[in-house]
Formats: C-alpha cells, structure tokens, sequence
C-alpha cells in the first residue's frame, strides 16, 4: 500500500509538472499573440499622399510651409512631398488636368477659370486682404508719378490672365485708363530673382509685385512704389478696408470621390493659421523659411506687418469674395458677377460675412 501511495504521488508530480509546463506555454503564447496584436493597433496606418501646388508668395504659401514644418498634414493622414510652385494660371491649369489635388491661387485667378467653367471650388480662405501692389524701377520714376502717366507704357505681370494681371486691370481703371492704354506683359516667373533682375533692366514703366519681392525691390532701392496695398490707407483707395485674395481651391471631382481628404486638408491649415495668428512674427518666419528657402530675419521683417491679415480660422468672407469680384468686374475681367455659391464651397472651413 506505500509503495503504490509513492508511485501515486510520483505520478501526480510528475504529471502535475508536465501541467505547469503547458499552462506557461499557453499563457506564453496569449502574450505573444497579445503584444502582436497591440503592435498591429499601435501602427500608424500609411500617410495618404496628397499633390498640392502655390505661387511663391508669402501671402500666399506661409500657412502651407507652417503646416509642413509643423507636421500638421501628418497628423491628419496625409503627406506632401513635392509642391509645385508656379505661377497662378498653371497651378489652375494643373488642377483641371488632375495634375493637382489642391491649389494655392489668387481669387482673381481663380475667378478666370471659373469664368471658363473650369468645375473649381473655394474652399478656404487663406488672406484677408490684397497683396499686389504697384511699383516703378528706379529709372522710370523721374516720368511715371500716377497710375495715369502710364498710359503708353508696359506694365510687367506674373503671367497672363494671373492675379497679378487683373489687379493691374483695376488698377488703371480706376485711374481713367483703358486696357487698350497700356501694354501687359507676362514674365512668366513668380521668382523673386527674376523679377528683381527684371527691374533692374528698367524694360518697362511698371510692375505688380507682391511680398517677398516688394520688400527685396526696396531693400536694393530697385523699384519705388506707385501703390502699396501694405498701407492701410492705399488698400482703401484701391481696393477697400478688406479683401478676400488668396484662396485654397480644389476640384469638383476632389470633393465628390474624396471629402474626407478635403477635410483633413483644410483641418491641417486650419491649425497652420491658427499658429500664425498666436504666434509672433520671428517663430512663424522660424516654421515658413525652411519652405521658402529665405533667411529667417528676412522673413520675419516681412511677416511683422501682414502677420495679422492672414485668417484666422479660414472661413471663406461673403464680403471679401465680393469685393474680389467688384474689382473683376472693374478689370473689365467679367460681365457680370459670379454668385457667391457657384464659387465657393463652404461646408468644409465655413464662411462669414
């Protein structure tokens, strides 16, 4: 009876042991599979690409290089590895021919492809007032003192049919002039460079240039301005106490077959401009230079006096649109006016009045 009491016990330990070995290796292999599938949760799902195209223009493209810099598109899904940049009309071209998802344009840019029908939509607004202004090169200020002595004259544009061009149209009608009085003509670069060499030529009596290329003209004493929207009082005459300038545009296609790509774009900007607008000027120049490949002092000079006319949370102004509409109609680039609705597209940063 002892003896077979022992083996019992032997068996039992025995077997007891082979238990406790496979209980371990159940629970071993639970972890396992527990902390495979805590890695499969933790990993981030693949950044969408999303292709986005601008005029180089601090206006314009400082909200886009904060939102890189800042990593704002990663944060909403999405990655922007090469942007275009070039003047406004082939930025909207590019969209047309789905070469682009996003555009960075001037509404009067944008207006002209929507007069052609171009199926395009506003949908966040980027700068609350116009930035072209009117400058002469230094050999031509002894004869040209108004917008009137122009007459007979070639005025440089960024390119035909550009913002830049329809804000010289109203320019030189509101100062009596007619299209037929002048000579416009494309230079087909938005490159500060360019258009600093181009000045210093003295080939021609005017140009509308905008930042960065209104403070280098003046830094190198190129260029003086005839008019300089960054006054408040110049923007009143000219164009008005606001404006609504500088757009994000997309495709009708883009916003039927990807919406919720659309809403993380705008909601990746949105926090672009809500960093400008809490910031100061030298941290937001810190974020922006990287893009525009500018010096960070530079640039904050630049910033310190527009810093606040950039949006503040990108809602689209019924007024603004509508002023950029009146000075089309001035312009003579429209016949009649393009209703707020077939424009812009507010259900994804809003709008105000």
């Amino acid at each position: 009876m002892g003896t077979w009491n022992a083996r019992w016990r032997q068996r039992v330990h025995r077997y007891g042991r082979r238990a406790s070995i496979a209980a371990i290796g159940i629970v071993l292999a639970v972890e396992l599979i527990g902390a495979g599938s805590t890695r499969a949760v933790a990993q981030k799902p693949e950044l969408v690409p999303v292709r986005w195209g601008g005029t180089i223009s601090i206006e314009l493209e400082t909200p886009l290089f904060v939102a890189m810099h800042q990593g704002y598109f990663a944060e909403e899904g999405l990655k922007i590895d090469n942007v275009m940049l070039a003047p406004g009309p082939r930025v909207r071209e590019a969209l047309a021919t789905n070469e682009l998802d996003f555009g960075d344009v001037g509404t009067f840019t944008y207006i002209v492809g929507r007069r052609k029908n171009l199926p395009q939509r506003v949908i966040l607004e980027y700068y609350t007032k116009e930035i072209f202004s009117l400058f002469v090169p230094v050999s031509h200020t002894d004869e040209i003192r108004t917008v009137s002595d122009l007459k007979g004259r070639k005025i440089v544009v960024t390119a035909l049919g550009s913002s830049s061009h329809m804000a010289a149209l109203s320019f030189i009608r509101k100062a009596g002039l007619k299209d037929t009085d002048v000579t416009f003509v494309g230079i087909n670069s938005a490159d500060p460079a360019v258009w600093v060499t181009a000045f210093k030529s003295g080939d021609f009596a005017a140009g509308v240039v905008w930042e960065p290329i209104s403070t280098f003209l003046l830094d190198r004493k190129e260029a003086v301005a005839l008019i300089d929207v960054r006054n408040p009082a110049a923007h009143e005459k000219w164009i008005g106490k606001t404006a609504a300038s500088m757009v994000l545009s997309t495709s009708e296609r883009m916003i039927e077959k990807n919406p919720s790509t659309v809403q993380h774009a705008i909601n990746a900007i949105k926090k672009a401009l809500a960093y400008i607008r809490g910031h100061s000027a030298s941290d937001v120049a810190e974020a922006a230079a990287p893009g525009f490949k500018m010096d960070v002092n530079t640039l904050t000079r630049i910033l310190v006096p527009i810093k606040e006319n950039f949006s503040k949370d990108g809602a689209i102004s019924r007024s603004g649109i509508g002023v950029e509409v009146g000075l089309a109609l001035t312009g003579g680039v429209l016949k009649k006016a393009l209703p707020f609705e077939d424009m812009v597209d507010t259900r994804f940063a809003g709008s105000t009045q």
